[in-house]
């Protein structure tokens, strides 16, 4: 009875191991390359030169330097630009109640002039901060 047992299980581990033993094919993938694609060259035509408008520039700019209502400040600023060649303006102006005492290069510049004096001068001297070009009303 012992044989009958062992050969029974003989034979399941003959079935069980010769099952596995079967070889599975891998499948095979076939990759196709793209057929490359011809790009056709069409030649420009020239270029369209674009003009800008033409602007024109009118000398109705004034380049103001200090604005204070401390008049001895504007004073102080005006006396230094004087003695270094600058022709300066002093003007008043009411604003929200207050007396402002306004110091602006003499004389009338285009827009582009102005702020290249302005930076110059901002550059060159310490008692000038800031400036702004302002429009004159005619």
């Amino acid at each position: 009875m012992k044989k009958m047992k062992y050969c029974i299980l003989l034979g399941i581990l003959i079935i069980l191991v010769s099952c596995g033993k079967n070889e599975v094919k891998k499948a095979e993938v076939v990759v196709q390359k793209p057929e490359p694609v011809v790009v056709e060259v069409v030649k420009a035509e020239e270029p369209v030169e674009i003009k800008s408008p033409v602007v024109v520039e009118k000398e109705d700019y004034q380049l103001q330097l200090v604005a204070s209502t401390d008049k001895y400040i504007v004073e102080e600023t005006q006396d230094v630009l004087s003695r270094n060649g600058f022709k300066t303006t002093m003007t008043k102006r009411y604003k929200d109640g207050e007396l402002f005492h306004r110091l602006r290069i003499a004389g009338f510049f285009t827009y582009s002039e102005a702020g290249k004096l302005g930076k110059q001068l901002k550059n060159e001297f310490q008692l000038v901060a800031d400036y702004w070009i302002e429009k004159v009303k005619l």
